[in-house]
């Protein structure tokens, strides 16, 4: 035929081959279109919100980077997000996104992941004074300014005493 995979392609507005291997699989109800910079791609449902998914998530998410428990938060509080709009708040679950329940959800999921954090500061696996430290050195090695240093500290949710303690470490040893 003349056009081919094109002229498929331009009827199902995605690639082709995505929605058929989503048909063969029989994952498609499974997988809920995204939309990114103009592509079309794919994203699994996310898991309902437990002390425990919450848990593992941020000691997969500290395995992989050194982070501030701040802004460890705001990863976890976006999986939260993703996972009540997803899942609503249960069964009686509001029709908006304002709605009471969702609100309700939200502020549970950010008891737990609270929790979350401040068991993994008493452990010691979370530190903002070490990740501070160690941070302005990196940026110092790479020849930022004390400034700009600053300023990704601040991006990254540091508390300013922890700030000026590390660039004083840093100032100190230069």
């Amino acid at each position: 035929p003349v056009g081919g995979v094109r002229v498929l392609h331009e009827a199902f507005g995605f690639p082709l081959l995505l929605r058929l291997r989503a048909r063969r699989r029989g994952v498609r109800e499974l997988l809920a279109p995204r939309r990114r910079s103009g592509t079309m791609t794919f994203m699994k449902k996310p898991r309902k919100i437990t002390e425990r998914s919450i848990e593992n998530a941020a000691l997969f998410y500290l395995q992989r980077f050194a982070t501030s428990s701040e802004n460890l938060k705001r990863v976890l509080m976006r999986k939260v997000r993703r996972s009540v709009r997803a899942h609503g708040a249960g069964p009686d679950h509001g029709t908006g996104p304002d709605s009471v329940v969702e609100n309700d959800a939200i502020k549970d999921g950010a008891r737990i992941v609270d929790g979350v954090i401040a068991r993994l500061l008493r452990s010691g696996l979370l530190d903002d004074r070490k990740y501070a430290e160690s941070r302005v050195a990196a940026l110092h090695r790479r020849g930022m300014s004390a400034g700009r240093i600053c300023g990704k500290l601040v991006q990254k949710g540091v508390d300013i005493e922890v700030r000026q303690r590390a660039l004083a470490a840093l100032a100190a040893e230069t």
